[in-house]
């Protein structure tokens, strides 16, 4: 190839200018506060977690005061763990555990609401 076909370099665009870095230190950031954003950020995502394990919990009664008490029967049909036990209609517990003893009872291990 001559010199005279040689094409043209592209033509470069200018970048934008850094804010001054301080002496000694570190550049400085185009976006103002990027450090307290971030920890305000992550301070935010934290509270919002921990906020959700508490509904959870509150919701699933692991801070209600309940009572176990322990029904025996000779079987257990229509019983399973974790429903809900009725009174007239209304929940009071819920079945924790199904066990058969050594006579062939059926232990029902039940947490009442208090």
């Amino acid at each position: 190839m001559s010199p005279e076909e040689t094409p043209a370099p592209p033509p470069s665009v200018p970048l934008p200018a850094a804010a001054p870095a301080h002496p000694g230190g570190p550049p400085a950031s185009p976006i103002k506060h990027v450090e307290f954003k971030a920890a305000l950020l992550l301070a935010f995502t934290a509270l919002l977690v921990l906020g959700f394990l508490a509904y959870v919990l509150v919701a699933r009664g692991v801070f209600e005061n309940t009572q176990s008490l322990v029904l025996m029967t000779d079987d257990s049909e229509g019983v399973q763990v974790g429903m809900d036990l009725t009174f007239s209609g209304f929940p009071i517990g819920r079945v924790q555990k199904i066990v058969l003893d050594d006579q062939g009872k059926v232990r029902i291990l039940i947490d009442i609401t208090a």
